[in-house]
């Protein structure tokens, strides 16, 4: 099966609460006290891309802009990013273009926005390559979560500053630049925002991430082959401040700072989460991800479902109040990390770590589906969905959800996953014909094998 084997096979749009943006102004004339919003139509590229080139092309400073959320860069989008008016020298600009987003002037705001201001977002996804033979398996899959739910977990995407960091050693292991903040590293802190390679960097970023690494320490070096603005204005800061590394993490952009706060914080949420599944629900697999595993329950019941289905975690924060329901396995996870809930504070003004709350557990609004030929791939399906999720849900989940957990034909080069009793216990996965002549997995405990 593949996902956004196109980007418009993965569609997202944001639908605003009502009020929060007056569509009826038609005067372009600038008002300072007002925020001027745009419907921005994005293809192949991320929200903060799309608010960096919007600054250079209005030459209006970063912090001006705001937006509801963040969208991924391999996806169709429709969101929405506020500019104060007092950027604009005379007019409000109605139209921005590029290769990869147009923006349209859709009306004015009292404040910038943020994520309160979105009520919901609606998706529609396509799912291709499929075996015919599984399709009975994805729409069992989709019946189960259109009816049950699924877990409430961070996604991949949400971790792409998590780093498996090499130390001084060259040994990687997987790090946080949050986690490095509250123990009071901001060295270590730089050295993962400077020097940490992703696979989605480009070459100019790679070289430039790879002088960090040599020439640490030496900023007048670094200086030279840096070419982000922010990363300017922090490198001629260390010139002037060598060992000030706090200063200089202060100067990253207050947008990129607190994501880094809360993406450690969103990893203690995932791990909870996890831990929880692994106890409550008779059986689960896991399924991996760049900060560890995903646990699912593996065909749960609705009685399992309930006793998840309402219940919030916190984020930790010092004020953060921890359910009796999960108290155990959260102050585990907190110790297994070597932080406490009293940790979670910034000691830079600009950034902080969020105090809120997630649910568990999300039932997807208006799920439909169909199925068709896939016009890409010979003699394959595709899956079409269509759904409404509650803000800052993953609609990926929803498809690490559906995804048929064993294959069920030999064309399909699919492992098959472990899957777990609650105390910890494999159960064993053999294979068998059945009377159709298909392929097919058939599930047998320990005991009766």
């Amino acid at each position: 099966m593949k996902v956004k084997f196109r980007a418009e096979d993965f569609f997202v749009e944001e639908i605003l609460k009502d009020g929060v943006v007056d569509t009826k102004k038609t005067s372009l004339e600038r008002k300072p006290n007002m925020f001027a919003v745009y419907k921005v139509k994005k293809k192949n590229v991320d929200t903060l891309t799309v608010i960096y080139e919007m600054s250079k092309i209005l030459k209006i400073p970063r912090d001006m802009f705001s937006s509801c959320g963040l969208k991924d860069k391999y996806s169709e989008s429709v969101q929405f990013i506020a500019v104060s008016e007092k950027g604009f020298k005379n007019k409000i600009v109605e139209r921005v273009r590029t290769e990869n987003f147009e923006a349209d002037f859709f009306g004015e705001s009292r404040e910038q926005l943020s994520s309160k201001h979105i009520m919901r977002n609606f998706f529609r996804i396509v799912l291709r390559d499929i075996d015919e033979g599984e399709l009975r398996e994805y729409e069992g899959g989709i019946k189960q979560v259109a009816s049950l739910g699924f877990p409430n977990y961070f996604d991949e995407q949400r971790f792409g500053s998590a780093r498996h960091f090499a130390d001084e050693k060259n040994e990687e292991f997987l790090d946080f630049i949050g986690k490095r903040v509250l123990k009071g590293d901001f060295e270590g802190a730089l050295k993962i925002h400077f020097q940490a390679v992703s696979e989605h960097d480009r070459s100019r970023v790679k070289k430039f991430k790879k002088v960090m690494r040599e020439k640490w320490g030496n900023w007048a070096e670094c200086l030279l082959e840096a070419q982000d603005k922010n990363d300017i204005k922090i490198l001629r800061y260390l010139l002037r401040r060598p060992n000030d590394f706090k200063g200089a993490f202060a100067m990253i952009d207050p947008r990129l700072g607190r994501l880094y706060l809360e993406v450690y914080q969103n990893y203690i949420f995932n791990r909870v989460l996890a831990e929880f599944i692994k106890k409550r629900f008779s059986r689960y697999y896991l399924f991996p991800y760049v900060a560890g595993f995903f646990a699912f329950p593996y065909k749960p019941s609705y009685s399992e479902v309930s006793v998840i289905r309402d219940l919030k975690i916190p984020l930790p924060h010092p004020d953060a109040e921890i359910p009796p329901e999960i108290e155990e396995i959260y102050y585990d996870v907190l110790k297994d990390e070597g932080v406490s809930l009293s940790d979670f504070r910034s000691s830079i003004n600009s950034i902080d770590f969020v105090n809120s709350v997630r649910s568990m557990w999300e039932i997807p609004e208006k799920l439909e589906w169909k199925s068709s030929d896939d016009e890409f791939h010979e003699r394959r399906k595709k899956i079409e969905l269509s759904f409404y999720l509650k803000k800052g849900v993953f609609a990926t989940m929803i498809i690490k959800s559906v995804t048929p957990l064993l294959p069920v034909s030999d064309t399909e080069k699919k492992p098959i996953p472990v899957i777990y009793t609650k105390d910890g216990k494999e159960i064993k996965v053999e294979r068998k014909q059945d009377q159709f002549e298909r392929k097919k997995v058939v599930i047998l405990s320990r005991s009766s094998s």
